[in-house]
């Protein structure tokens, strides 16, 4: 498993996409894009394509803030934003 450093645990997310996302996959792309460090930790583990579960608690819990993030910029849609998994 994938474990982040304590540098990218405070890594603030500056991802500036303005057109209105509406799937899961959507999501998870702008996410490893947003954060190419833990992309680049979870391929070299060999789990960036696992359900989230395989990922380590700082990569779930930066993965959670960055959709609430997005559904309060109104990214995306509140029902959209309950759905999406890592």
């Amino acid at each position: 498993m994938a474990h982040a450093t304590d540098e990218t645990a405070t890594h603030t997310h500056t991802h500036t996409h303005t057109e209105k996302m509406t799937t899961q996959k959507q999501i998870r792309a702008a996410f490893w894009d947003s954060f190419p460090h833990f992309e680049e930790q979870a391929r070299e583990a060999g789990i960036f394509s696992k359900p989230q579960n395989f990922h380590c608690a700082t990569v779930r819990c930066a993965f959670v803030d960055f959709v609430d993030h997005l559904q309060k910029n109104g990214q995306i849609t509140e029902s959209l934003a309950f759905r999406a998994t890592l």
